[in-house]
């Protein structure tokens, strides 16, 4: 049953259930597969643009290192 890794996925993930859910069988088939891609593309993204707003703030503070 879907249902189920469907609420073990968005609970897992913190993401909530919000506003708009998937009703149907076809729904929950159609949202539970992408909702792991999504959040790791979200932990690839801030990993990748962290370090860089560090050292934007080390230049505009003037404590960047050369």
């Amino acid at each position: 049953d879907y249902l189920i890794l469907y609420k073990l996925i968005v609970t897992g993930t913190t993401i909530g259930y919000g506003d708009v859910t998937p009703k149907t069988q076809l729904q929950i088939h159609y949202f539970t597969h992408p909702i792991p891609f999504i959040c790791a593309s979200f932990v690839i993204y801030f990993n990748s643009v962290i370090p860089i707003i560090g050292e934007l703030i080390d230049f505009l503070t003037g404590n960047a290192t050369l």
